[in-house]
């Protein structure tokens, strides 16, 4: 959630609308204070996600409407069930392969279409559609400005974190709440959610990064 997403959840929430969903994949450090709204010290002491802090801030400030904050990556297997019941989306995004997703004439309220021939050489002309069957196992991406790769593992499953702190405390330090797990080893931090994703801080290296979540993580 960049600066642009915390002003879309303030100026939606505060005003009244019905209902207003947050949904967010990163949490909150130090960096984020000086331009994001929402969020405080207290905030980033208790390691807490953006999504889950913006739902507990807006309904403090207004608690006629239903927030929810949602803490994921939004990709092609969740959008439809994430937007699917919206009457507006807000783009607060800070990656082009998630907007890329939600490009829609607000206007009429439809995709757009192109008409496009067939390539003997398209997997997808064939009929394959690997990528959109979420068979791409682990899928990494670095994040912008911030010296970090996030992993999205489709084969994950649903993770205990109190099991995962429980495997890697002899290795090297780690803390966790119901949201994510922090690990730190060596001069990394791995960051894991619930759903087996997780974040690699203080490097870009995408290599590097599945290298350390398989060896630690290894879900």
């Amino acid at each position: 959630m960049r600066s642009p997403g915390n002003c879309h959840c303030h100026f939606s929430g505060t005003p009244g609308v019905g209902k207003v969903r947050i949904i967010d994949r990163d949490f909150i450090e130090y960096h984020n204070l000086q331009r994001q709204l929402l969020f405080d010290e207290e905030d980033v002491k208790n390691q807490l996600p953006k999504a889950i802090v913006a739902e507990r801030h807006l309904k403090k400030v207004n608690s006629s409407i239903e927030i929810e904050g949602v803490v994921a990556d939004v990709n092609y297997t969740n959008i439809e069930k994430f937007v699917g019941d919206a009457d507006i989306i807000l783009d607060g995004l800070d990656n082009l392969e998630t907007r890329y997703l939600m490009m829609i004439d607000v206007w009429k309220g439809e995709f757009s279409r192109f008409k496009i021939g067939r390539r003997a050489d398209c997997l997808t002309c064939q009929g394959k559609y690997e990528f959109l069957e979420a068979r791409f196992g682990t899928k990494t991406a670095s994040l912008c400005g911030q010296n970090a790769v996030q992993l999205l593992n489709s084969e994950a499953g649903e993770i205990s974190l109190q099991k995962l702190a429980a495997y890697l405390k002899p290795i090297g330090e780690v803390g966790y709440n119901e949201f994510m797990l922090r690990f730190r080893v060596d001069s990394h931090e791995i960051v894991v959610f619930p759903d087996g994703r997780a974040i690699v801080k203080n490097t870009n290296d995408e290599a590097l990064a599945r290298g350390l979540y398989a060896k630690y993580i290894g879900v």
